[in-house]
């Protein structure tokens, strides 16, 4: 996961040049957690935002749980190692640019190794200017509704396997 996170940025900064000096990263948790070793590696020391959403059954609209964004300077580059449905994605924007008034001046990114077609498509009916930026992306969804070739949860990852939802 950090090989593909270091490259991924390394894409990113070919692409945002000296806008990336002034980027705030945004972890979507709890796989966004899978990212953050490998972007401080190249990013350094900055300012970090993070965005926890609710339990959801399928098909239930991502709800934001908790935000901490500090009030962007440059980009801010949402991080989430796989992107399936686009639902968090287009929920965390709807509700950042909701509650930070100068949002609509800065760039947004999407930052994530595993991009679904579905999730891409939302995203872009949505938000058709935002940068998106993955390793693997337009990736087909299997029937039970996980990208097919991903066989685990990022969040589930991220908390050693062994995570589990109360209430």
């Amino acid at each position: 996961m950090d090989e593909l996170t270091r490259a991924l940025l390394c894409e990113v900064r070919s692409s945002l040049g000296r806008q990336l000096d002034d980027a705030v990263p945004v972890l979507i948790l709890r796989g966004g957690l899978l990212m953050r070793e490998a972007c401080q590696h190249i990013l350094g020391d900055r300012p970090w935002g993070f965005v926890s959403t609710a339990p959801r059954s399928r098909g239930e609209p991502a709800r934001i749980r908790c935000c901490d964004v500090p009030l962007p300077t440059g980009p801010l580059l949402l991080m989430d190692p796989v992107v399936n449905s686009g639902q968090t994605i287009v929920a965390t924007t709807e509700y950042l640019t909701n509650r930070i008034a100068s949002l609509s001046t800065h760039r947004l990114a999407v930052v994530s190794i595993f991009l679904s077609e579905r999730g891409e498509n939302k995203i872009r009916r949505s938000y058709p200017d935002m940068d998106l930026f993955t390793v693997y992306d337009r990736l087909p969804v299997r029937e039970n509704g996980w990208i097919a070739g991903v066989d685990f949860d990022a969040g589930e990852y991220a908390m050693g396997g062994e995570a589990f939802r109360i209430g």
